[in-house]
């Protein structure tokens, strides 16, 4: 992954700001149950004294729509409109307010993303809430106008600030204080590599193809999954459950982006480097997407003849096949809309 300083020489394009703010620690406490069948997470703010009145606001309101009966379908709209709500009373008449509340939002939503299982209701649901918000959206305070919903404000600052290391560690990874992608560490532990594996999860969901402001995370991490040699085994895995993930979720977005032809500046095409396994291919490439394509029959093919990986830390074969499938059918999809063009635009000519 590329560091801080190229960061902050993405293009225009790309949405990203060019200063990263640090935040203040946000100390979050969450308990699990392993003994049931859905794992129960505790994020009452009442056993907190650690939060200000605004973050215990939004934890509670947070807390109220994960626990209740409501219908998970429901529940997104209903917790997006109690925090549209919530932030619209406190920021009607101060912009610091407003601005400041924000802030509390994403790093308070982004803690408990941290914290929960990729496979559990809660992830859906407040990936949903954060769609709901963008979707719906409309001024998020009076006090500035500029403030849209559907920009979902302040939130590629705070992902960035993650992914470079600019923010203190979720405390679910305190014991290592990881304050980065923690594959990219030496003393990382099983729960730091799952919390990542959450936070990439949720940051890919939130990508479509009319909202892309952070699309320059999956080649970051597509990379380290892909066009990198990992020796350690657990990490491997991450790694390339990272990379899956994001292809999974936004295979077509990224493919539209590889074959778009758009010619990147100099420093655009180093923060988007391929790794070192395909380090002379162009960063904004078809050829690049046929490297990982070959990389994922690569894996398959290891994955299906050892059944496991190096050190014995198994790959999923159905994620690689589906983020395989996933890639075939993006590709498809934009030649079949190629060739429909061309066929349009004969017809349109033997009609004139």
């Amino acid at each position: 992954m590329p560091g801080v300083d190229q960061i902050r020489t993405l293009l225009p394009f790309r949405n990203f700001p060019s200063t990263l703010t640090t935040l203040p620690h946000f100390h979050a406490l969450f308990r699990t149950n392993l003994s049931s069948m859905v794992e129960v997470i505790e994020i009452d703010p009442s056993k907190r004294d650690d939060l200000t009145p605004s973050e215990a606001d939004m934890l509670h309101i947070m807390n109220e729509a994960l626990t209740s009966e409501v219908d998970p379908v429901a529940a997104p709209v209903s917790l997006a409109n109690s925090l549209r709500e919530y932030l619209s009373s406190q920021g009607s008449e101060c912009l610091n307010i407003a601005n400041t509340n924000l802030w509390y939002l994403w790093m308070i939503l982004l803690e408990v993303v941290l914290n929960v299982p990729v496979d559990h209701p809660w992830h859906d649901i407040l990936t949903a809430t954060v769609d709901e918000l963008r979707r719906e959206g409309g001024t998020v305070a009076a006090s500035n106008p500029k403030l849209k919903w559907e920009d979902l404000p302040f939130l590629r600052m705070y992902l960035f600030d993650k992914w470079a290391g600019e923010l203190p560690a979720p405390i679910l990874s305190r014991h290592s204080n990881i304050k980065e992608d923690p594959t990219e560490l030496d003393d990382c532990t099983p729960e730091d590599l799952e919390a990542w594996k959450q936070f990439n999860s949720f940051a890919s969901r939130l990508l479509s193809p009319d909202f892309t402001p952070w699309l320059i995370l999956p080649y970051w991490e597509i990379a380290a999954g892909l066009e990198t040699v990992v020796e350690d085994a657990a990490v491997f895995e991450c790694k390339v459950w990272a990379a899956t993930e994001w292809l999974i979720r936004c295979g077509s977005i990224i493919f539209r982006d590889m074959s778009s032809k758009e010619e990147l500046d100099s420093e655009t095409s180093l923060s988007m480097k391929p790794g070192p396994l395909c380090a002379d291919i162009p960063p904004l490439s078809v050829q690049r997407w046929d490297f990982w394509h070959s990389r994922l029959v690569e894996l398959i093919e290891n994955e299906s003849s050892s059944n496991a990986a190096a050190g014995g830390v198994p790959l999923p074969l159905s994620r690689l096949n589906q983020a395989l499938a996933v890639m075939e059918k993006a590709r498809l999809d934009v030649e079949l809309e190629g060739q429909n063009l061309k066929d349009q635009d004969s017809s349109d000519s033997v009609d004139s």
